[in-house]
């Protein structure tokens, strides 16, 4: 699933520079750690479920009200 998406993004929007990798932890954490150092963090909408109504979903709303969190340095 995630080669098949892989592949549709690829083939829309060539110039990306894309890569995927699969993780165990809660979506919303993940994005938020990864994206620490980053400008800009967007994710999309699935529209599904009882709160598809929402302007935030779930994951939306965590991120935007997630605190910084410290990052190890001495890798």
């Amino acid at each position: 699933m995630l080669r098949r998406a892989e592949a549709e993004v690829l083939h829309r929007y060539g110039d990306l520079d894309l890569s995927t990798e699969p993780v165990e932890a809660p979506a919303a954490d993940e994005l938020v750690d990864r994206s620490a150092d980053a400008a800009l963090l967007v994710v999309g909408s699935r529209g599904h479920g009882s709160l598809a109504s929402f302007p935030l979903g779930s994951i939306s709303l965590h991120a935007a009200t997630a605190e910084p969190r410290p990052r190890d340095r001495s890798c």
